[in-house]
């Protein structure tokens, strides 16, 4: 009998789910031999084959030609274009994707159990971006050297350094992050190769910045021989630990998934109204747990490797906080606890970017950024309306946060209302993501208005009497 075959019956699961698995359990002793590599372009080289060759042991060699389009593409574009290299980029290689996503017809064959390689051309999409917004900032950089040069004398250099040290300060903390990610030269095309297929993570994330891959492939900076660096023993446990409760959790609720309870509205209405929020919690734990069994294993590899490595930082590699996730404090916590190097590459590259200097981002920023991140996920209509739904609820935290701010800190009123807001954030994110785990219009109409639209009136509702109602700051809010 085939082996995997045998692998995906035993953990019931479609078979290139199985293969898609045993590829990621195999980033482990790929990262770890790495460490025996001493020469930086064999570890390029090594990082690009493994990569190539498990995304073809998952995908097949057809995926390459997609990748090598991208690539090429970007590449062109950095080099013609560099002064708008990066939305450039952006554009171009989503707007493949977005081809990739209807000849693939992500929307049917993600339902049927059936990977492609879009959620991976995602991956180097995002990474490509990065390099390419890298490279146009690296102009900042020119700039300084160009009037460094042309400091007459030492004081003038000093008077120049201290006049850039001031103006560093006073900049927002994106600009500051675009400085120090940024490249003054187009990376060589083995390096390039090596960031973007190292481990085989470009099929699972997380996304990490070109500058940390290659100070680490070097040895170099946070990474340096001289500096000691913390053991690897306990987080790779610690990943591999809850990776493996991830797996027993999602093992155990999994068998009793029915998706047609939720996007079936004749099943949908036989249940009274507590148990379909009941499902749709359940869907969202399933997505949820084999998104925490994949990314258990990649921070397990990235440890073991030394990439989440350097000066204690072991945190690098981390892509969710499971239990900051369940269990949130406000309904922020979904942002920075969950696909966390997503969300990161979404602030810096599309959400920042979109604001225009001096001026603060709006609900509308937050909505295109969703959308950006729905179309990285696929063409269905359950997607967008559960993008959609996450800027609403962020929105609608926020106007509890100024609603409510007026509340003493300490007393009970506060704990209180501290309660209500995790449980409404664990209650309206099941309602938001059921349309995700259904994917199709229909079902998600069905989910929605079997919980009567509860989860979208009343965020809705906060955020117009948040508009209407503009509570007075009180001193200790504005202090903070």
């Amino acid at each position: 009998m085939d082996p995997i075959q045998a692998f995906a019956d035993l953990i019931g699961t479609p078979r290139p789910a199985a293969t898609f698995l045993l590829a990621s359990f195999a980033f482990v002793p790929i990262a770890w031999l790495h460490r025996f590599i001493s020469s930086p372009t064999i570890r390029h080289v090594y990082c690009t084959v493994t990569g190539l060759l498990l995304s073809a042991f998952v995908f097949g060699w057809t995926a390459e030609a997609h990748f090598l389009a991208c690539i090429l593409y970007a590449i062109a574009v950095m080099r013609l274009f560099r002064r708008q290299c990066g939305v450039l980029t952006l554009l171009g290689t989503f707007a493949y994707l977005i081809g990739c996503h209807i000849i693939m017809r992500t929307h049917e064959t993600r339902m049927e159990g059936v990977l492609d390689c879009t959620g991976a051309l995602t991956v180097l999409a995002t990474k490509l971006t990065a390099v390419a917004y890298n490279y146009q900032d690296g102009l900042m950089l020119l700039k300084d050297k160009d009037r460094g040069t042309k400091a007459k004398d030492e004081q003038e250099r000093k008077e120049l350094a201290e006049e850039q040290r001031r103006r560093e300060e006073r900049m927002e903390r994106s600009r500051l992050e675009r400085r120090k990610a940024a490249l003054v030269t187009i990376p060589p095309l083995v390096e390039l190769m090596g960031y973007l297929f190292c481990f085989g993570l470009h099929m699972t994330g997380p996304f990490f910045e070109f500058k940390a891959y290659d100070d680490w492939t070097r040895r170099q900076g946070i990474w340096s021989p001289t500096l000691t660096q913390p053991s690897a023993i306990p987080p790779f446990f610690r990943a591999f630990v809850q990776g493996v409760l991830s797996a027993l959790v999602f093992l155990l609720v999994s068998p009793s998934l029915d998706l047609t309870r939720i996007s079936d509205p004749l099943k949908n209405r036989a249940y009274p109204f507590h148990l379909r929020w009941l499902f749709a919690y359940q869907a969202c734990i399933v997505w949820r747990f084999r998104a925490y069994i994949l990314w258990s294993i990649t921070e397990a590899a990235m440890v073991v490797g030394g990439l989440g490595e350097g000066k204690a930082r072991w945190n690098r590699a981390r892509n969710t906080d499971i239990l900051g996730f369940e269990f949130p404090k406000s309904c922020f916590d979904f942002a920075t606890t969950w696909n966390i190097s997503y969300g990161l590459w979404l602030r810096l590259y599309v959400y920042d970017r979109m604001v225009p200097p001096g001026r603060k981002a709006n609900f509308f920023h937050m909505l295109a950024t969703m959308f950006v991140s729905a179309v990285s996920h696929g063409l269905n209509w359950g997607d967008f309306i559960a993008f959609a739904h996450w800027a609403l609820l962020v929105a609608s935290s926020k106007a509890i946060y100024q609603l409510t701010s007026s509340i003493p800190k300490g007393t009970i009123a506060h704990s209180i209302v501290a309660v209500l807001h995790s449980l409404y954030g664990i209650v309206v994110s099941s309602y938001m993501a059921s349309a995700f785990c259904v994917m199709t219009l229909s079902g998600a109409y069905s989910a929605y208005s079997g919980m009567y639209y509860t989860g979208t009136i009343i965020p809705t509702l906060l955020i117009v009497l948040s508009m209407v109602n503009k509570p007075h700051w009180p001193k200790h809010v504005k202090t903070e």
